[in-house]
């Protein structure tokens, strides 16, 4: 099995470091659709940059590698709220139960359900209509719905392996438009409505070495979605990641946790953090290398012990170039 284990991580890395560029300066852009599904979730993940890929435990783990389920030990839930760029606002609710705990022990593993919305707000439509080569402003303000839900499982194989898969169905749906057809001089409505499923798998290895894992995860894979004649993908990702504490006592630790990115619709990226634990509280920060605007990002954490049960605090704070910046914060509780 270890010998198995091995092999594949050999043959995802080769792929990784050896997927053609078609050059240096070309980045890929406007090359994936539904782009909301790429936005980080999580307070903790944020705030370490992003380089979550080998640290998920929790019920938010079907957000960024759902191999992470493996370590729900109980009962875990999991909220975030997400002030983004342009008054957009992102909630993510997750929840995860160990069947054992339910009595279903003989199935082994994980189960869990997520569910995430983008609210864009209220904006003012306009269209241009060839017909009359000028635009109309439609009277009643215009939504964008945007949400994805899922189901997760994961297992440990062994002690040190473990995996886990996300089934999701995402919905993206950009109103009506008035479509002019020149040779029969004839308008057409069209509704721009996309609702594609899409499969998150991930794969968490602990090496041996003191704490040291590894981790693989591909997200958002799906089949290729089409608006009128536009055809496009989802915003795929590969991701391999490296996580250990450098340093542990009793009551502190320190973890430093490195993510390579391959995005479908930009050149390689690299997420840096690290995250400082004393007794129940959390320091972290991270820096996340080859993006236009986001890169600095920092937070902290609290977990209180309720009477057995677990409740988790988290905050992140990431620098946003011309967009100043977005903050998140999140909740979780486990018992």
């Amino acid at each position: 099995m270890k010998r198995t284990i091995f092999v594949v991580w050999i043959f995802f890395i080769s792929v990784f470091f050896t997927v053609p560029c078609s050059g240096k300066d070309y980045k890929k852009l406007g090359t994936a659709g539904m782009k909301f599904l790429d936005i980080d979730p999580n307070a903790r993940s944020t705030a370490m940059g992003g380089a979550s890929n080998s640290i998920c435990n929790d019920a938010s783990s079907m957000f960024l590698n759902p191999a992470g389920l493996a370590f729900v030990p109980n009962i875990d839930f999991s909220f975030c709220y997400n002030s983004w760029i342009a008054d957009i606002n992102q909630y993510a609710f997750g929840a995860a139960v160990n069947l054992n705990k339910i009595g279903l022990g003989w199935l082994g593993g994980t189960l869990g359900a997520s569910l995430l919305y983008i609210d864009n707000g209220e904006m003012i439509r306009t269209e241009y209509l060839p017909m009359f080569d000028d635009y109309y402003e439609y009277p009643d303000p215009y939504t964008i719905e945007e949400w994805v839900a899922g189901i997760a499982y994961a297992r440990s194989v062994t002690d040190r392996f473990s995996f886990g898969g996300h089934l999701r169905y995402a919905v993206q749906d950009l109103g009506s438009t008035l479509i002019w057809r020149a040779v029969e001089d004839t308008t057409v409505t069209v509704e721009n409505r996309l609702s594609p499923v899409v499969l998150d798998f991930g794969t968490i290895y602990y090496t041996g070495f003191k704490d040291l894992r590894l981790s693989m995860s591909f997200r958002n894979f799906s089949q290729e979605v089409i608006y009128v004649r536009d055809k496009f993908e989802l915003p795929i990702s590969m991701r391999i990641g490296v996580a250990m504490n450098v340093f542990k006592m009793s009551n502190q630790s320190l973890m430093i946790a490195i993510d390579a990115v391959h995005p479908r619709d930009y050149t390689e990226r690299i997420h840096l953090g690290a995250e400082y634990l004393f007794h129940g509280l959390a320091l972290r920060a991270g820096y996340k290398f080859n993006y236009d605007e986001e890169n600095f990002s920092a937070g902290f954490g609290i977990n209180k012990d309720i009477g057995g049960s677990v409740l988790k605090i988290d905050y992140a704070f990431t620098s946003f170039g011309i967009f100043n910046s977005v903050q998140k914060f999140s909740i979780g509780f486990s018992f």
